[in-house]
C-alpha cells in the first residue's frame, strides 16, 4: 500500500507535490501527516527527519506507511469482531 491509497490521492497528483509543481491542500497535508504521523510543519522543515526519509528513502516510507495502515485496519476489525461477537 501506497501514500496514494493512504489518503486517497492519485500518483499525479502526490508526484506534482514531490516535484513543486502543486501545492497540496491544507486536508491533504493533515492526511499525509496523520499517515506519517508527524507534525504537518514537519512536511515543510529543511531539516526534518520526514522530510530526509522521503528525499532519501522511498521504499522505507513506503514500508512504514504500510505497516501503519495494516495495523491499523488489524485494531479495527478486530475492535468490530469483538463488538459483533458480543452481540450474540
Amino acid at each position: 500500500m501506497d501514500l496514494t491509497i493512504a489518503i486517497d490521492k492519485s500518483y499525479n497528483y502526490i508526484n506534482g507535490i514531490e516535484q513543486g509543481k502543486s501545492f497540496p491542500q491544507i486536508d491533504v497535508i493533515e492526511k499525509i501527516s496523520e499517515v506519517l504521523q508527524i507534525n504537518p510543519a514537519e512536511l515543510f522543515d529543511e531539516n526534518s527527519i520526514a522530510k530526509n526519509i522521503i528525499r532519501n528513502n522511498k521504499e522505507f516510507l513506503a514500508e512504514e506507511i504500510a505497516k501503519r495502515i495494516q495495523k491499523s485496519i488489524c485494531k479495527n476489525v478486530e475492535k468490530d469482531l469483538k463488538r459483533i461477537l458480543k452481540s450474540y
